[in-house]
């Protein structure tokens, strides 16, 4: 990852932020690229190339053409019994005034994973149909990457799918807004996102699970929106969006205490519900 991404940032033109996972171009003349040149930019300070292909999406996606550069040296690239790929991936998104790209170390989807039917070739660009989240798929595991308001401030953001980075072949995802600049949002709730979070645009809450089977218990944090006034300036305030924690629901199937329902109270957690065996 981090030799791709080194040869990104000493091009003149790409600006990388520090946790060297994006890099975007500022909105210049048209910056479509062909495969070729890609190869070159990519591969700009190895001796020699790694061995790699590309997946091309045939519709675009939010007005983005995206690519994926997955490379095949060692474990970056794994074949499943059937051919399916997954691995490392560098993804670029692209339309008519700028593009920039994204790392994922976990990079497949339900196509390339379970309908390749044969092996692949150095360079070989393989064109694939990009398959939206639908209701039936409730955990977006089978979609690489999709564009959904999951912060609540009127914008879609672009959540890249780690292809089965949680148990029993589920994904986590990590979360970028796009506006004003490419940025990976690091911070609670976002951090922990995946296929179980839910999103209440109601009520402005997500909800975040975590539990194990072996300990027969599970815990879920919900984080609401709210804004905090600061001073920007002479005698400018503005507000600033953030998350709260305000609950965590406790279940346990082995224990006594079969649930618990706290609310967050300064620093402090109250309890405010309690269910125990027998009663």
């Amino acid at each position: 990852m981090h030799k791709i991404i080194y040869l990104l940032i000493v091009l003149p033109f790409i600006s990388c932020n520090e946790v060297q996972d994006i890099c975007r171009l500022p909105v210049s003349v048209n910056n479509k690229l062909s495969f070729s040149q890609m190869d070159s930019l990519f591969f700009k300070e190895y001796r020699e190339q790694k061995k790699h292909i590309y997946i091309r999406y045939k519709q675009p996606v939010e007005g983005y053409t995206v690519t994926a550069l997955c490379t095949m040296d060692g474990l970056d690239i794994i074949f499943s019994e059937n051919n399916g790929i997954s691995g490392k991936a560098l993804l670029r998104f692209e339309n008519d005034s700028t593009h920039f790209y994204v790392y994922n170390s976990s990079f497949s989807d339900s196509i390339l994973y379970y309908g390749m039917e044969r092996e692949v070739k150095d360079k070989e660009v393989i064109y694939i149909d990009y398959r939206p989240i639908s209701d039936s798929d409730v955990c977006h595991c089978s979609t690489p990457f999709f564009f959904q308001d999951v912060n609540f401030d009127g914008k879609k953001e672009l959540l890249i799918n780690k292809w089965q980075t949680r148990p029993k072949g589920h994904s986590s995802f990590d979360v970028y807004v796009l506006q004003p600049d490419l940025k990976k949002l690091t911070e609670p709730p976002f951090d922990k996102y995946d296929h179980m979070t839910e999103i209440d645009t109601v009520n402005k809450t997500i909800k975040l699970y975590e539990g194990s089977r072996i300990s027969g218990c599970a815990v879920s944090h919900t984080y609401q929106l709210h804004y905090k006034q600061v001073m920007i300036g002479c005698d400018y305030i503005e507000n600033v969006p953030y998350f709260k924690p305000v609950k965590v629901q406790y279940w346990h199937d082995l224990g006594n205490d079969k649930y618990k329902e706290y609310v967050v109270d300064g620093d402090s957690l109250k309890l405010v519900k309690s269910i125990i065996e027998g009663e």
